[in-house]
């Protein structure tokens, strides 16, 4: 029993080994606490200051847009986080590089420059920085010719640059219908426009940033030079040039044109519907081109006329070929005769683009962008203008009016080359 009881006392504490491996154990559990807290109040320390250099990252870049250059200093809207202090600016108003340091660990100092945005801040200071100038300003913008729905750009190579962006578009706020695309090289071609009025310019790229724009240049579509008058008939017949031929609609229907667009074009009905141009042509003479989207119906009057002011030798005019259902040709009075193309057909019901040109050698018709070289005809003597008959949508002479619809009416003093017409044909009506 005594024996028992002498074992049962001597259990009562630890060893001293014991003791020494659960000190050890403690000690080491505390010291990857602390470590772990260290590390995590780095990181938490390090995240910090990134943050604030991305904020003043954007603040110069906001204070550039507004007055050209970049700052000298941090902006003073910029207020650092607790614990963080921020120095740095611009130099020569074209790059910048800002720091900031911890002052709860001083061990901590990150750098942010403008020559390499895109890495983001860095370990370090600015004083490890090459600082990148900005790019030059591209000069010597110029355009090639704009007929369909691209226009090719080329410029002079910017020092510095190491790409371009280019824009074009139908506003100088360029934001109308934009167009953009960005590569290395001096020329580029846009597409995706309507041919019309545009506006283009270049600026170049860089690692530390860009240039400014250059001077941007204004771009006029071939398919608008020449125009005397252009009906689009979309719900009136007024003349979209500066020209001021604006029509007069006389029974005619306003339809969905040949794009779809509500009121987009006039249905004629064959015995008194017409369009008045109010124009008699005066400057179509030695070359002309009329253009024209068609819908005839399947029953025509003798000679209707898609359009035309013809009569004793002179003018001009669009019509069937006596009782052919929409077999068609066209032709003009020279003062003592007519000149006369062959003839082409058109199908009923359906939308085609009819295309009449005139140049110094012949007379061409195309269909859908095509001519129809079998209604190809010489006829180097000038048109005779009419002096007494007004140019009409719809009739021409007489009685001979249109059974069918018609859209975007073109009227040129010029012959258009064979790529407008095709360009013409592809852009639709207006």
């Amino acid at each position: 029993m005594n024996t028992l009881k002498a074992r049962i006392s001597s259990r009562k504490g630890f060893t001293i080994v014991e003791l020494l491996v659960v000190i050890t154990i403690i000690g080491i559990l505390a010291s990857i606490s602390i470590i772990s807290y260290g590390a995590w109040r780095h990181s938490a320390i390090s995240a910090k200051v990134k943050n604030d250099l991305n904020g003043v990252a954007a603040a110069m870049d906001s204070a550039r847009t507004f007055n050209n250059v970049y700052p000298s200093t941090v902006p003073s809207s910029i207020v650092p986080s607790p614990g963080v202090t921020l120095k740095g600016g611009s130099t020569d108003g074209t790059t910048y590089c800002v720091e900031a340091d911890s002052t709860e660990d001083t061990t901590i100092t990150y750098y942010l420059s403008s020559t390499n945005i895109s890495a983001g801040p860095q370990a370090g200071t600015c004083a490890s920085v090459v600082n990148v100038p900005l790019p030059a300003v591209p000069t010597n913008l110029a355009a090639g010719a704009f007929i369909s729905n691209s226009v090719a750009l080329s410029w002079s190579a910017a020092s510095g640059a190491a790409n371009y962006n280019t824009q074009c578009a139908y506003d100088l706020g360029f934001v109308n219908g934009l167009q953009q695309a960005t590569q290395s090289s001096t020329a580029v071609t846009l597409s995706g426009l309507t041919p019309s009025t545009i506006y283009c310019r270049v600026q170049a790229l860089n690692n530390a940033g860009s240039s400014g724009w250059s001077s941007s240049i204004t771009i006029t579509s071939s398919l608008l030079s020449g125009l005397v008058a252009w009906y689009p008939l979309n719900g009136s017949a007024n003349d979209a040039t500066s020209n001021g031929n604006n029509g007069s609609i006389n029974g005619a229907i306003s339809i969905a044109g040949q794009n779809g667009q509500s009121n987009g074009a006039y249905s004629f009905n064959g015995s008194s519907n017409y369009i008045d141009s109010n124009t008699k042509l005066p400057s179509v003479t030695s070359s002309m081109t009329i253009s024209a989207w068609i819908k005839p119906s399947s029953s025509q009057v003798q000679y209707a006329n898609i359009w035309g002011n013809h009569a004793n030798y002179f003018g001009v005019y669009m019509e069937q070929n006596s009782t052919t259902v929409n077999q068609y040709a066209w032709g003009y009075g020279t003062g003592s005769g007519w000149f006369t193309t062959g003839t082409f057909n058109l199908t009923a019901g359906s939308w085609q683009h009819v295309v009449a040109v005139k140049d110094s050698q012949y007379c061409r018709i195309y269909i859908n962008g095509a001519e129809q070289t079998v209604s190809r005809v010489s006829c180097g003597t000038n048109i005779a203008p009419s002096t007494t008959t007004d140019f009409i949508i719809g009739q021409g002479f007489a009685a001979r009016y249109f059974n069918g619809a018609i859209d975007d009416v073109r009227i040129y003093n010029r012959a258009l080359s064979a790529s407008e017409v095709s360009a013409l044909y592809s852009q639709g009506a207006q």
